[in-house]
């Protein structure tokens, strides 16, 4: 079963910048294994994905980090929160876990 925590945040940016900055803010790589869906690979196999808003609507940017294990999903979303919102200024909010 796939644990998932999505944070949204205060940033209008595209997925390719945010993968970006994200890929360097948490020193890990981007998979492009799937073109339509890169995500970045974070420790004790927790994913990073981004959600896309569709049909052009103007939505702040959707982080989903996803894991097997729910300890470790929480433990690398703290990590994440703090990180971004210390060395990106981002404002980050939990709103779902599932």
């Amino acid at each position: 079963m796939t644990h998932t925590i999505t944070l949204v945040s205060d940033v209008y940016v595209s997925k390719t910048e945010a993968l970006n900055a994200l890929s360097k803010l948490l020193e890990a790589d981007i998979d492009n294994s799937d073109p339509s869906n890169a995500v970045v690979g974070l420790d004790h196999g927790v994913v990073l994905s981004i959600e896309v808003p569709k049909f052009g609507e103007d939505l702040p940017l959707t982080l989903d980090l996803s894991g097997t294990d729910t300890a470790n999903v929480e433990a690398v979303a703290l990590t994440v929160i703090d990180r971004v919102r210390d060395r990106l200024s981002w404002t980050v909010t939990t709103v779902i876990r599932s």
